[in-house]
């Protein structure tokens, strides 16, 4: 698999796949795509077969929208997207990586995310639509330190 920034022509690949597993895309639009990976399909090379998403605030970021199409899942292809997006973003100097999810915090949490509380969360991340809107208050926060300050 290719992993690169999306393309504006990937818009219309990304928000199906999004919706296609029930995750929030209100709030996201064809101006976010240059903090989207997507993962191309090996054989068409134009095919989105995984996608996953950033949203910057300084030294932290919430990642966003973490999918892989069905036919691709347990290959590794997300935690090869984990990788790329945690790899883009300590190169662009973010410290603190924060992710919420309702389901897939075991996966997370052997990449390296640890849960965090709610009220420990910085208002700056409490302050996204996904945080405050979309994701339910049940929901898991979980938090990465990409490097130390």
């Amino acid at each position: 698999m290719k992993i690169q920034p999306a393309q504006q022509d990937d818009w219309s690949a990304i928000r199906a796949m999004l919706a296609a597993a029930t995750l929030p895309v209100a709030d996201l639009g064809p101006d976010k795509l240059q903090e989207f990976l997507v993962a191309r399909d090996d054989v068409t090379g134009r095919d989105v077969v995984g996608l996953i998403g950033l949203e910057r605030y300084g030294e932290m970021a919430l990642l966003r929208s973490l999918v892989v199409a069905p036919g691709e899942r347990r290959s590794g292809l997300g935690a090869s997207l984990v990788g790329a997006l945690e790899a883009r973003a300590a190169q662009s100097e973010i410290r603190d990586l924060y992710l919420i999810t309702i389901d897939a915090d075991s996966f997370f949490s052997r990449l390296g995310f640890a849960p965090v509380g709610r009220d420990r969360v910085p208002q700056a991340i409490r302050d996204t639509s996904e945080f405050s809107e979309l994701c339910p208050i049940d929901a898991i926060v979980m938090r990465k330190v990409l490097r130390d300050t």
